[in-house]
Formats: structure tokens, sequence, C-alpha cells
């Protein structure tokens, strides 16, 4: 498997809280809390790990590894692997954040402009994804350097 650039360990987290009230359940109510909160703690553990790899530009987890922690008030779900960038997968799309337009509030007198933070992972994603982009490339110009190298060497024999 053609690995552009180098792996990075991808850590992604999410808590959920187990019941609105704090008296104490039975084994049952809990266990049936828990199965309700599963499929969202899921969805949420796999949305957040795309969104790294989108803002990394790789387009694959190796080793993956899931970890689920329950106790009396929360249940937090943590994700581990290597993220990667594969050749023969497509470059993923670049970072969208869809509120980044300035929004203006009803009692605010002006827009509300976006923030640093979120202009910073913008330019991080997009100078990532020109990064995975040269590595496509030069991973190119070496397979074909080798095309070359390989039907000169049949040719001679």
């Amino acid at each position: 498997v053609g690995v552009q650039g180098q792996g990075q360990l991808l850590e992604v987290h999410v808590c959920r809280s187990k019941s609105a009230d704090k008296k104490k359940q039975d084994t049952e109510a809990n266990a049936g809390r828990v199965s309700e909160l599963m499929p969202f703690l899921e969805f949420d553990l796999h949305k957040q790990m795309l969104c790294k790899l989108k803002l990394r530009a790789h387009n694959a987890v190796w080793g993956l590894k899931t970890q689920l922690s329950i106790n009396e008030d929360s249940v937090v779900c943590i994700a581990t692997g290597t993220s990667v960038l594969l050749g023969a997968l497509p470059l993923p799309q670049p970072l969208a954040i869809a509120k980044l337009e300035p929004v203006l509030l009803s009692d605010a007198p002006e827009p509300i402009a976006p923030t640093p933070l979120l202009e910073e992972l913008l330019r991080l994603s997009e100078a990532n994804r020109q990064s995975a982009v040269r590595h496509r490339e030069d991973a190119e110009a070496e397979g074909e350097a080798d095309d070359d190298d390989s039907s000169s060497q049949s040719s001679n024999s």
C-alpha cells in the first residue's frame, strides 16, 4: 500500500451524560440508557475522525482502537489510530465550515465576524491539502521514473 507522507496519531473523544437526573437508577435502566447512547457516540466519534482527517488531508486510519468507559454519570468513548494519506484513495475534500460567513443576529447591530481560530483551521486544512497534492505528485513522478527505468532495462535485454 503506497503511503504518501508520514502518518500521525489520531485521537478523538466523545463524552455523553447518562442521565438527566442525579438520583440512583437501577442496573437495568442504566444498561438501557447506555445502549440508547451508543449509536450517537459512534456517530459523533466518526464525525470527529472525518473532520480531523480532512484537516490533515489524510484519507485512511490504521490500527483504529476504541475504548468505552462507563461511570455513574457519563459514558466516554475514545478512538485512537494512525492517520495516513494513501495513494490508492482520492484526496479528501478540504475542511469546510458552513457558518463561516458573518451572521447578523437580531439584537446585534452589526454582523459577527468569523473567529481567528476558525480562519486558522481553514488555512491549516488548505496548507495540508496542498502538501498532500505535492506528495501525490512526487509519488507519481517517482512511479513514472521507475516505469521508464524498467522499460529501458527490458529493451536492453
